[in-house]
């Protein structure tokens, strides 16, 4: 159930722009991506200068998730992985891009199972 509502709340988010810091290359990952244990996906995307960028992931629940963004320097800019939580798989992070370049998103599974999610860039 928690996790019907989560995507209830992305495909709101998603539908509706509430930000004017968009993408310049939109990006939203297949609902059925998968993610193998104590491995990492990379998502690249350019911001615009000087305004807010969100990047929200949803898992099934399987295992625990964080989520990085990293700078055109390999700098990380922003992270959520709440580590407290045993399984914790529903993050978001915001962050404002200094330059037009290229962003890294990465989304990490700590677990020790594979765990299907859902990626949201705005």
């Amino acid at each position: 159930m928690r996790n019907l509502v989560a995507f209830g709340l992305l495909v709101i988010i998603l539908s509706a722009s509430t930000s004017n810091a968009e993408l310049r290359e939109s990006r939203r990952a297949d609902p059925k991506e998968e993610i193998a244990p104590r491995t990492l996906r990379s998502y690249f995307g350019a911001f615009k200068p000087d305004e807010r960028a969100r990047a929200q992931v949803s898992g099934k629940g399987r295992s625990t998730l964080g989520i990085y963004v990293f700078d055109s320097r390999g700098n990380c800019v922003s992270w959520d992985d709440n580590t407290k939580l045993q399984y914790c798989d529903e993050l978001a992070t915001e962050w404002v891009a200094d330059a037009a370049g290229r962003y890294t998103i990465e989304v990490h599974n700590g677990g020790l199972e594979s765990n299907i999610y859902l990626l949201a860039i705005h």
